[in-house]
């Protein structure tokens, strides 16, 4: 039966499996995002690009082949601004003690694993999973009474191979019955 999906509940990343379990989504090192910034979250599948086959001794197109398509993307932003999530996205350096980060000093695109799970619709919540995505982070606000600061990053799904160089999956979702 099919199923509707409004709204994010939550947002988790983790470092990607590694080893054999490459292409997976890990078992442990999630942390959640909270506070997502209200229409911040997004996630696209681009529309297979094609490549049309023309003949020269008739008109109009003989073949339509799959062409070079881009990966899906997706996005987000928190208002809540966590050291150690803000480490994992940029890198650097965040100590817990004394509360305080150093950006790395040279830019980064971070690998992590990335789980994205509605809100409840018709007694299901469909959980999207991205077992390799590259991220890359950023912040995005102003300093004013009426916004807050927002850590934010983009993504693109990344297909991973397995120990044989077999393409695996780079993305799928389940639903998920609600308690």
């Amino acid at each position: 039966m099919a199923n509707a999906v409004t709204g994010v509940e939550k947002i988790e990343i983790a470092p990607i499996a590694t080893g054999q379990d490459i292409g997976t989504m890990p078992s442990t090192g999630w942390v959640t995002f909270q506070d997502i910034q209200e229409g911040s979250v997004t996630f696209t599948v681009p529309e297979v690009q094609v490549t049309n086959i023309r003949v020269e001794d008739k008109s109009g197109v003989r073949h339509v082949l799959p062409g070079e398509t881009d990966p899906p993307e997706f996005s987000a932003a928190s208002i809540w601004i966590d050291g150690a999530i803000v480490e994992m996205l940029f890198g650097g350096t965040w100590t817990s003690g004394t509360k305080t980060y150093a950006a790395p000093t040279t830019d980064v695109i971070t690998q992590l694993a990335i789980r994205f799970t509605s809100k409840a619709y018709g007694g299901e919540k469909f959980v999207l999973e991205i077992p390799v995505a590259s991220i890359v982070p950023g912040f995005d606000g102003s300093f004013t009474r009426d916004n807050m600061l927002a850590v934010s990053f983009t993504g693109r799904a990344t297909t991973p191979v397995d120990s044989n160089g077999d393409a695996l999956s780079p993305w799928g979702f389940k639903f998920e019955a609600v308690a």
